[in-house]
């Protein structure tokens, strides 16, 4: 299996890939947070206004991610694993506490870069770091051996939330930002395809990658394979802004 994002002795995926794959991009960018707060200069209102724009999509993809395992996932593990009832029961009464914590990171964001704000914010994304690390260390924990072994590939749809491939938007609308032209106001914002492929595809082996290509249905992966790589650049363009100040082992790298 490839380390870390549980493909099959073929190179294909398992039931557990776009799991692995959501929780690694959750990871990634939760640990950029606080530190490109920490260096926002309280008036660069354009930087403020980009960070602002990728929280956006990392609060939608989150709560999409928690939101489809309440819904789905875990009560698929549940009928493979009766005895895990009680671990899911726990990870879904804390996806209640992480949306509190998102939510009020949220109205910082909202708020930048006001005076205030700013550390307000770093702090908050700070906790919901550690937060996250303990929240989605228990989830593989539990859940992984079950999608592995209990589980088939094709049982789990829309990539497990936090943007499946293949959902909403479409090839060729170009990037317009995370705040662009798919935005709008509380729930009604969804993040175009481009977006969420790239997104959850940054910094992944590229075995992975085309592993979770080749298992789409036929019709996306011949509307998706071809735009790909241009998807994939004009997102590193953009997230090299959203991310100049991280310290280099947490700057994104060329696709």
């Amino acid at each position: 299996m490839s380390e870390g994002f549980q493909l099959d002795a073929e190179g294909k995926i398992t039931a557990a890939t776009s799991f692995l794959m959501i929780h690694h991009a959750l990871r990634r960018d939760a640990a950029r947070f606080p530190h490109a707060l920490a260096a926002l200069n309280p008036h660069d209102t354009e930087q403020a206004r980009r960070l602002a724009g990728h929280w956006k999509l990392y609060h939608w993809a989150l709560a999409d991610h928690s939101e489809n395992e309440d819904d789905s996932l875990f009560p698929l593990v549940t009928s493979r694993a009766g005895e895990l009832a009680p671990a899911m029961a726990e990870l879904e009464e804390d996806h209640a506490d992480l949306d509190r914590e998102l939510e009020e990171i949220t109205r910082q964001m909202e708020r930048l870069p006001e005076a205030g704000a700013i550390e307000a914010a770093r702090a908050a994304t700070e906790r919901l770091q550690a937060h996250l690390d303990r929240h989605l260390a228990q989830e593989e924990k539990h859940i992984v051996p079950v999608l592995v072994d209990r589980v088939r590939p094709e049982e789990i749809a829309g990539g497990q939330g936090g943007g499946g491939r293949g959902q909403g938007g479409g090839p060729g609308g170009g990037p317009q930002g995370p705040g662009g032209a798919q935005d709008g106001d509380g729930d009604a914002y969804q993040p175009p395809t481009w977006l969420i492929s790239a997104w959850t595809d940054e910094g992944l082996d590229p075995a992975v990658t085309d592993a979770a290509l080749a298992a789409l249905p036929p019709k996306f992966r011949e509307q998706m394979g071809p735009a790909l790589a241009g998807w994939r650049a004009d997102y590193h363009r953009l997230v090299g802004e959203v991310w100049r100040d991280v310290p280099a082992e947490l700057a994104p790298k060329a696709p």
